[in-house]
């Protein structure tokens, strides 16, 4: 059966799975180029048209060399294409550059040595032009997620195509996550893109440096000129983390161009999708757009209200304002310049203003210690569920759910400096490593948590 289209209704996870399977086996394109990227590096490989199985063999191949290496399979591999050695060569070869890795480029190498430097933005990052040729009148949905029925996973938060989640644990969300920030961080940094955390993960970030335990999906911005470079130049890009066993692909909607919320389908402007789990990154742009009318939802126009009471200015400063196109709003300074901190251990970057950004987005999370049946416990320096440790214990100290105790001692060192506030980076050295459990050793140590005597 060929699959051509994604499917609204929700389906049984079984189905959902086979149905986004189908389609990529006999109705997607291939990439238009893969991207190999390592801490500072990048090799970048064009494909054909008639690739995609070629693609997919050298990905698997890669994977299973990746995984025997680990002790995690049998090592009755044909030889081949040992793709993470032939990057290394890439990476080591004399043609490979320092620079912003540019589309026609094949290996660049990115030290940044001033990483942990705030980063000025100008003002022309965020200016937008439009056009009539620009605007879509009613425009399809673009992204579709995988929403199922009878099921504990929430496939809203799961790219349709990519849906592989029927037993996902905690623990390798979490990692599945972590690999995917990572990945989209390092990817846009080499890229030269401007980029921050946003929404619920910048109030992650805010509370322990982590995304936040009950998170499916991560939030970042972009300036408008970064969005339109990431969409002429890595639309549909396949970004493979030679460091990891994971490969994200890279998807730009095609209706970026018009800033208006228009009728609600498409408020995201971009996704980093990993191909494991379709778990996603959002990525937005902020522009200025004076020709945008103020938001008509009272929860976003109470945002707004908010911003002119921070900033003391009124709304004839309306046109003067950043948005994006689910009519978020920013000032200039309130946005650059960015801060470099660590996020999941990982060189990121945040508004200069997150406490004003915060505020007025969640206005009582200086306060609100409970979300989401989720309590910060302050021993721990981290969210629990209620379901695994009692509401009432604030601290923590009686919590003795495995999958817990397993969290707070990978993330205890890290997130103790978090909340000194020693975050801030002097150089990209200081990125952490070993916070999460690899992806591919979830389901066992899940399985082992649950069974000690």
């Amino acid at each position: 059966m060929r699959v051509a289209a994604p499917y609204v209704p929700k389906m049984a996870v079984d189905a959902r799975i086979v149905y986004g399977a189908s389609y990529l086996l006999t109705a997607a394109p291939p990439p238009e180029k893969v991207v190999f990227i390592q801490k500072h590096n990048a090799a970048i490989v064009r494909t054909e048209p008639h690739s995609r199985s070629t693609l997919g063999q050298l990905i698997a191949e890669y994977t299973i060399r990746k995984m025997t290496k680990q002790g995690l399979v049998q090592p009755d591999v044909p030889s081949g294409i040992d793709i993470k050695a032939e990057a290394r060569r890439l990476f080591s070869s004399s043609h490979c550059k320092a620079g912003i890795m540019q589309s026609r480029a094949l290996c660049v190498r990115t030290d940044h040595p001033d990483g942990g430097v705030p980063v000025p933005i100008s003002e022309d990052e965020f200016h937008w032009v439009a056009s009539r040729d620009n605007i879509h009148q009613n425009p399809p949905k673009y992204f579709y997620e995988a929403d199922t029925y009878n099921s504990k996973i929430n496939g809203a938060h799961f790219d349709w195509r990519f849906f592989n989640a029927r037993n996902l644990s905690s623990i390798e969300r979490k990692a599945a996550l972590h690999k995917l920030v990572t990945t989209w961080l390092r990817f846009s940094s080499i890229a030269g893109l401007h980029t921050w955390l946003a929404h619920g993960t910048l109030l992650g970030y805010q509370f322990n440096g982590l995304v936040l335990d009950w998170d499916f999906d991560l939030d970042v911005q972009v300036t408008q000129s970064s969005l339109l470079r990431l969409a002429r130049d890595y639309n549909q890009t396949l970004v493979v983390d030679v460091d990891g066993t994971g490969s994200y692909l890279l998807d730009v909607s095609p209706y970026f161009h018009d800033r208006s919320r228009g009728n609600g389908n498409n408020a995201i402007d971009a996704r980093l999708i990993d191909t494991a789990t379709g778990l996603y990154v959002d990525i937005t742009g902020l522009a200025n757009t004076p020709s945008q009318l103020p938001p008509t939802r009272k929860k976003r126009l109470d945002e707004l209200q908010r911003l002119y009471l921070q900033n003391e200015i009124d709304s004839r400063n309306f046109s003067q304002l950043y948005s994006c196109r689910d009519e978020h709003y920013y000032t200039h300074d309130e946005i650059s310049p960015l801060r470099p901190v660590l996020f999941e251990g990982v060189l990121a970057y945040i508004p200069h203003n997150v406490d004003q950004i915060l505020l007025r987005e969640y206005p009582k999370y200086l306060t609100r210690m409970t979300y989401n049946h989720h309590t910060f416990r302050t021993s721990l320096n981290s969210w629990v569920s209620n379901e695994a440790c009692d509401r009432q214990d604030v601290l923590g100290l009686s919590c003795k759910d495995p999958v817990t105790l397993l969290e707070t001692k990978l993330t205890k060192q890290y997130t103790a400096r978090h909340m000194l506030r020693q975050a801030s980076l002097s150089s990209r050295s200081d990125e952490l490593e070993g916070l999460r459990v690899d992806s591919a050793m979830g389901p066992i140590i899940q399985h082992r948590l649950h069974t000690q005597v």
